[in-house]
């Protein structure tokens, strides 16, 4: 449960920032957008900096299987896997 609500926190921070940006985005209209309470937002993340650090973490966790999946995808189609 705790993950799904970092998840929904993340979410909603990611699309607010995309929209708006990091610094017009409040940890308020985060929490709003993800329909939790304000104090709920700080039992995940110590505060907004924290929130878009770990939005990078998992952007290039994306991005590091993303490269792995295609290095994998390009091996099998040269051994005739695919």
């Amino acid at each position: 449960m705790a993950d799904d609500i970092a998840g929904k926190l993340k979410s909603a921070a990611a699309w607010l920032f995309t929209q708006h940006g990091f610094t017009a985005t409040r940890v308020a209209d985060i929490v709003a957008n993800a329909g939790v309470a304000q104090g709920t937002f700080y039992l995940h993340f110590e505060n907004k900096p924290s929130l878009f650090v770990a939005l990078n973490r998992a952007s290039a966790r994306v991005q590091n299987c993303a490269r792995r999946s295609a290095g994998l995808r390009a091996i099998a189609q040269a051994v005739g896997e695919v």
